[in-house]
């Protein structure tokens, strides 16, 4: 539920940062069509549409970088999600262990390996391999 939402948020905000830029270089296209043009009309330089809009499109570059953190923070956050389950795991484990709280690693053994055999499971149900 919690992941579902934040997913969704990030997604929204990557969708809102694209169309953000992608305005900001049709407002600089509309622009510099009306610069052009006006010097054209008094003998000034003129350049091909193509040409404008590549430095439109070099110039709001930077604006499309920025927005390459959201899928990271995503990455970020769903590993941090992923270890505090995992270790939340493992403390009920202790809870069951007898001297688990003496034993840590082999509680944290435990639930790496039910991991793994939970993660081989799906892999060969997905894949086809069993």
């Amino acid at each position: 539920h919690w992941a579902g939402d934040l997913l969704l948020a990030i997604g929204l905000a990557m969708l809102v940062g694209a169309l953000a830029v992608s305005s900001v270089v049709l407002i600089i296209e509309a622009i510099t069509d009306h610069i052009f043009g006006f010097l054209a009309m008094f003998g000034g330089p003129m350049g091909s549409k193509s040409a404008r809009l590549m430095m439109a499109l070099k110039n709001s570059a930077p604006a499309f970088l920025v927005h390459l953190w959201l899928p990271l923070f995503l990455v970020g956050v769903s590993i941090n999600y992923l270890m505090r389950q995992f270790f939340r795991a493992v403390g009920v484990a202790q809870w069951f262990i007898a001297k688990g709280d003496d034993a840590p690693l082999e509680s944290i053994g435990i639930m790496a390996s039910i991991f793994v055999f939970a993660v081989t499971l799906v892999v060969q149900k997905v894949g086809g391999f069993a």
